[in-house]
């Protein structure tokens, strides 16, 4: 898992859903993962609030890939709870039709 190797401090407490590829880099202020069929690209933070980068921060985020490379993400959901996010993502393959 990448996230573990960039980010050894991290502790991943969420089930992350399995279509979602581990991409995390440790310049990136927190883990990222991916799921492409969908478009969809999930940062999670640190839970502990005092290890963001970001106090003031969602844990999640929530965004869509788009192919304007000026605007290449979208957030569609920012939260501290991992139930609107899985929520999101199940609506957002919804209308994608990729269930």
């Amino acid at each position: 898992m990448t996230c573990k190797i960039e980010f050894p401090d991290f502790n991943l407490d969420v089930a992350i859903p399995e279509s979602f590829i581990d991409i995390s880099f440790r310049n990136d202020m927190c883990p990222i993962f991916e799921d492409k069929k969908a478009g969809l690209q999930l940062m999670i933070d640190y839970k502990d609030v005092d290890l963001r980068e970001f106090e003031e921060g969602p844990r999640f985020i929530l965004q869509v890939i788009q192919s304007d490379i000026f605007k290449p993400f979208k957030s569609i959901l920012e939260t501290d709870t991992f139930e609107e996010v899985l929520s999101a993502i199940e609506t957002h393959r919804h209308f994608l039709g990729t269930e």
